[in-house]
C-alpha cells in the first residue's frame, strides 16, 4: 500500500522558549540537541542541556519513545526518545501514527531514503527539511506482521551494535578511573616526581602548511574527536583551496577555538597526515604522553580552564597562547607508562568492538536497502 506519511501519522515541530539562555539549566527539564546524538543512535537517553519548567509552554515536551527527525543543521535523522524530553524547533516528531503502521519499520524507512529526503530540503547555508516535505513523502507499507518481521531482524542487529557499546563505554569509565588513579594532579603530593608546568612547556604548537600537498581535511567535533569532513557533513564545509590549511600528523592535536567551550578537540587517530582549518589551534606532545593528553583533554578539570582562559566580546576563543598558560602536574613517566600498558589494551578491544559495529552497520544498511528497494519482493 502506498500512501503519504501525513495519511499514518501526524508531524509535529518543536519549539523554543526565546531567549534560550534565559531559560537553561543546569538541572530540569531535558532539552534534547542534535548534539546529544549520532546518524545511527536508534534511542537518545540523555540531553546535555535542562530547560526550567517556566519555558515548558513555550516549547514541546515529548514522550518517550516518540520518534523524531532533525529538521535543520542535519536534517533527516530519526531517532526515538528514550526519556521524555523537550524539543525546539529543530525538531520534527511523530504523534497519532495508524496502529497499521509498524514504528520500528518507520524509522528504518526514514533511515534508508534520508539522502533523498535532504535533497528535497532548502535554505542557502544550512538544509531545512520542513514538515510540508515529510508529510507529502510517499510510503510503501506491507501489511503489518511483514513490517514487524523486517524490523524485528533490522532491531536486533541495532541491540547488539548498542550493546558493543555499552561496553566500550564501561572500558572508558575504567580508563577515567585509572587515569585519575596514576595521572591526576590529586596524585603530585605523593612524590617528587611529579613537575607543576604549563601546557605551553609540554606542547608544541604547529603551523605547518599543507601547500599543495595532497591531505584529507579533518574537523573537530563536540564528542572530542577529529573526523573527515568530507564524510562527517552533508556539505562541504572546508574550502576549496586547502594550501594554507594546517598540517596534523597521527597523534597530534587539534581544537577549533572557537568551540572548545563545547568540546570541540580531537586527536588524530588516523594512520595519515590530515589538515585542519588555518584558524585551527593543533599541538604535538611526548609520544610517552600521547595518551595522558587524549584523556586529559576529556577532564573536567581541562573544560573549566578552558572556558577560563577563552576570551572575547562576542564569540570566546583560546588562543594556543592562552591554552599554554593553562598550569598542568604532569605525572612522571613511570606512572604515565602504566597507565599506557591498560589503555592501549582497552584501545585495542574497543577497536574491535567498533570494528565489529561497522560490520554490523553494513549488513544492516543492505538489508534496509533491500528490503525497503522499490523492486523488493
Amino acid at each position: 500500500m502506498i500512501c503519504k506519511i501525513k495519511d499514518i501519522a501526524v508531524i509535529k515541530r518543536g519549539s523554543s522558549p526565546r531567549p534560550i539562555n534565559d531559560y537553561l539549566s543546569e538541572s530540569g527539564l531535558p532539552w534534547l540537541k542534535i548534539s546529544d546524538f549520532s546518524f545511527n543512535d536508534k534511542y537518545v537517553y540523555k540531553t546535555h542541556e535542562y530547560i526550567k519548567e517556566r519555558g515548558l509552554k513555550q516549547t514541546r515536551f515529548v514522550k518517550k519513545g516518540t520518534l523524531i527527525v532533525t529538521n535543520s543543521a542535519s536534517p533527516g535523522i530519526p531517532v526515538f526518545l528514550g526519556i521524555d524530553m523537550c524539543l525546539h524547533d529543530g525538531f520534527l516528531y511523530f504523534e497519532k501514527v495508524s496502529d497499521k503502521v509498524d514504528l520500528d519499520y518507520l524509522y528504518y524507512f526514514l533511515i534508508n531514503n534520508r539522502k533523498h529526503l535532504v535533497r528535497l530540503g532548502n535554505g542557502s547555508i544550512f538544509i531545512n527539511l520542513k514538515k510540508e516535505i515529510l508529510e507529502e513523502y510517499e510510503i510503501d507499507l506491507p501489511d503489518l506482521n511483514t513490517q514487524k518481521k523486517i524490523s524485528s531482524l533490522l532491531s536486533n542487529i541495532d541491540e547488539k551494535i548498542f550493546t558493543n557499546n555499552r561496553i566500550i563505554s564501561n572500558l572508558l569509565n575504567e580508563s577515567i578511573a585509572l587515569f585519575d588513579h596514576e595521572c591526576c594532579c590529586k596524585k603530585c603530593n605523593l612524590t617528587p616526581m611529579w613537575r607543576k608546568t604549563t601546557l605551553s612547556d609540554v606542547t608544541i604548537n604547529l603551523r605547518e602548511k599543507v601547500k599543495d600537498e595532497d591531505c584529507k581535511v579533518l574537523s573537530a567535533i563536540n564528542s572530542g574527536k577529529l573526523v573527515l569532513s568530507e564524510e562527517h557533513f552533508t556539505k562541504q564545509v572546508f574550502s576549496k583551496d586547502i594550501s594554507k590549511y594546517i598540517k596534523v600528523e597521527p597523534n597530534d592535536f587539534a581544537y577549533n577555538p572557537a568551540r572548545i567551550n563545547i568540546g570541540s578537540i580531537g586527536k588524530n587517530e588516523f594512520s595519515f597526515t590530515g589538515c585542519v582549518s588555518p584558524v585551527y589551534v593543533a599541538f604535538r606532545v611526548d609520544e610517552n604522553y600521547v595518551n595522558y593528553f587524549s584523556m586529559f583533554i576529556k577532564s573536567d578539570y581541562f573544560k573549566k580552564q578552558a572556558a577560563l582562559r577563552s576570551s572575547g566580546s562576542v564569540r570566546q576563543s583560546l588562543s594556543y597562547s592562552d591554552f599554554g598558560l593553562i598550569e598542568i602536574h604532569y605525572p612522571p613517566l613511570e606512572n604515565v607508562k602504566r597507565f599506557n600498558s591498560f589503555y592501549e589494551s582497552m584501545e585495542s578491544y574497543k577497536n574491535q568492538l567498533l570494528t565489529e559495529n561497522e560490520n554490523l552497520l553494513c549488513l544492516r544498511d543492505l538489508l534496509i536497502s533491500k528490503y525497503y528497494s522499490k523492486d523488493a519482493e
